[in-house]
């Protein structure tokens, strides 16, 4: 697996390098790189065009500064409607892929993740695909913390959309 360390350089000319190099092969996909389907880079592991990479939408993908809070069955039809280039496929986070996706934003602070929080509503929680237990608890991590949990479907967490190629 890769580090979780950006990417060098100013950041308009990391994003436009990114965009060209994740454009043209996969093979060139680093951590932090803007990928063909322009979110970041969060994760990538192997080698050469055999390489598994998953990329985070980019902050403002539902058209508002910070991501929105819905229940869990909204947040995954979200998420899978979500189109920023073309056709490509985007889903609301496994268990796996949203451990990965805060340990990179643990350790570099990239990206903007930030939900609405209000005394009734403190934390940073944000929905994971893995549901339902009993049919009706969801899971996902709180990126106050890094802690996860289960919660009712029904209540509101934060979604961020992410694909893996």
């Amino acid at each position: 697996m890769e580090s979780a360390e950006p990417s060098g350089g100013s950041n308009a000319n990391r994003l436009a390098a990114g965009v060209e190099e994740c454009a043209t092969t996969r093979a060139a996909c680093k951590v932090g790189d803007i990928s063909i389907g322009g979110g970041t880079v969060f994760y990538v592991e192997g080698e050469g065009d055999s390489k598994v990479i998953l990329e985070y939408a980019p902050a403002g993908w539902s058209g508002r500064p910070i991501d929105p809070i819905m229940n869990w069955a909204d947040a995954v039809a979200s998420a899978e409607g979500y189109r920023l280039v073309g056709d490509l496929k985007w889903h609301l986070p496994m268990n796996s892929e949203l451990k990965k996706l805060y340990a990179y934003w643990a350790a570099t602070k990239a990206g903007v993740f930030v939900i609405p929080t209000s005394s009734t509503y403190p934390t940073q929680y944000y929905w994971m695909f893995d549901c339902c237990t009993l049919g009706w608890m969801a899971g996902g991590i709180d990126f106050n913390t890094g802690l996860g949990d289960s919660y009712l479907a029904s209540s509101l967490s934060g979604v961020r959309p992410i694909r893996g190629y």
